[in-house]
């Protein structure tokens, strides 16, 4: 009796602490509606903005704020003025839009749209500067425009919790004079300029990954597009995003900063400066280089001379890939070479004789790893390398040897999420039986993640 009272007064107080909570997003979402920020979230609202009201002159406030910018030849008051009559839109409030947004609205841009279809969670935090720990769960986009309303209230900021799709995007594309890529996916890339190429607007666009940046100006007074340059998607499985390779949260902070500057340049009436340029950022090295670009192409399929896309298409078939920043899902393997983590959880509880292989890089196995595996990256198997393979071999005979295994010894393959362990499958199942001894080969689908997930739950998530 005094066990269930204790559980039953646990449970009121995790009620009460949802009821806490749901009250203070309702207030949060009350104040932003005072503030027009309502959240937007249905595809049907996306074209329903008002146009911007054009200023004749700066007010006494307009000049104590800006003041220190309005000070510079380069910009002076009739490119402030420039600025507060320009629209721009954001795609994607993550690590390349939040330091965008929070320098293009404290210059005084005269409205911010801001599109994430993915809501704050705890590993954003380090580099997605407008969010915080309080808003876990909260749409980003929501989140980011609360947090720049804070910066300058003067500044119209509309927030789309959506998916950017080819139905809605030049409806939505068309309502803004800049549109800014910080997306993290070829599908939404591709999508973005051909909108902005059907809908005559230039397109900012920046990318960071690991330790490493770039940016580019597209469409933008003759210059090329993105298809001039990428005609063909790449392969889906040699993508990497951010969730698979990490990055340094200061990079994509310092490329979305300098897309901040190319946009303020032309919202304010002067030319950018990477408009048949690439800016390449090593933060390694801390070097910056410039690779010019080819020109725009007579023969590109959307802005050539004889376009053979005038209408927006399936950029997810067309890439072969989601159009979402969240984790890859490959399929490189019939079902039947693939397991889940639950069969290999009934593996290990009857103590069937085999070999866990992760093939993750050693910074990840050094993160978390299962105590039982043995760790050759996916990398040295690539290049074959001799240490590696002598490594699998000897585990390979010695576990036969433990076991008394005589026909083939099973080999399971695992990574994160289920994608590097397919490639390495195909992979060892080339060398069996002529590099290495003839072992059976699967891979374990969905990774430490979905064992983290499904079979236990302390398992460290990264």
């Amino acid at each position: 009796m005094e066990q269930d009272l204790i559980s039953l007064k646990e449970q009121l107080a995790k009620k009460e602490k949802e009821i806490a909570s749901l009250k203070e997003n309702l207030a949060r979402l009350q104040t932003d509606s005072g503030n027009n920020n309502v959240l937007i979230d249905t595809q049907e609202k996306a074209a329903e903005l008002p146009p911007l009201k054009e200023k004749p002159s700066l007010s006494n406030k307009d000049i104590m704020r800006y003041s220190r910018q309005l000070l510079l030849p380069e910009l002076g008051v009739q490119g402030q003025l420039n600025l507060a009559k320009t629209s721009v839109l954001i795609v994607g409030c993550g690590g390349l839009g939040c330091p965008l947004a929070q320098y293009l609205v404290a210059a005084g841009i005269g409205r911010l749209g801001l599109l994430d279809y993915d809501v704050v969670e705890l590993s954003n935090l380090h580099r997605q500067v407008l969010h915080g720990e309080d808003r876990e769960g909260q749409p980003k986009a929501l989140s980011a425009a609360q947090s720049l309303r804070r910066l300058n209230s003067a500044v119209d900021c509309v927030p789309y919790h959506m998916q950017l799709t080819p139905e809605i995007a030049l409806q939505l594309i068309g309502q803004y004079d800049i549109i800014a890529d910080c997306s993290d996916n070829a599908p939404t890339r591709y999508l973005v300029n051909d909108a902005c190429v059907l809908s005559g607007k230039p397109l900012v666009s920046a990318s960071a990954l690991r330790m490493e940046g770039q940016l580019t100006v597209y469409n933008y007074a003759g210059g090329p597009c993105y298809r001039c340059l990428y005609p063909v998607p790449p392969p889906p499985e040699t993508v990497t995003n951010c969730s698979d390779g990490g990055v340094l949260g200061v990079v994509p902070g310092i490329m979305g900063c300098f897309q901040a500057l190319e946009v303020l340049k032309i919202a304010s009436g002067k030319q950018p400066s990477y408009r048949q340029q690439l800016l390449m950022f090593d933060a390694q090295e801390a070097r910056f280089r410039t690779i010019k670009l080819r020109p725009k192409q007579a023969g590109c399929a959307v802005c050539g001379e004889a376009p053979t896309i005038t209408a927006l298409q399936d950029y997810e078939g067309f890439c072969g890939s989601a159009a979402t920043d969240k984790c890859r899902r490959l399929c490189l393997l019939p079902e039947e070479q693939r397991i889940s983590v639950q069969e290999y959880k009934a593996i290990l509880d009857k103590e069937a004789p085999h070999i866990l292989l992760d093939v993750r890089p050693p910074v990840e196995v050094d993160i978390c790893h299962l105590p039982f595996s043995l760790n050759i990256p996916l990398a040295s198997l690539e290049d074959r390398k001799a240490q590696h393979l002598q490594q699998l071999k000897e585990k390979i005979k010695e576990r036969k040897q433990q076991t008394d295994q005589a026909t083939d010894l099973p080999v399971y393959v695992i990574c994160k999420l289920g994608n590097d362990s397919q490639k390495a499958v195909q992979i060892l199942q080339k060398m069996s039986g002529a590099e290495l001894e003839s072992v059976i080969v699967k891979d374990i689908r969905g990774g430490l993640m979905a064992w983290a997930h499904k079979i236990d739950q302390s398992f460290p998530q990264y």
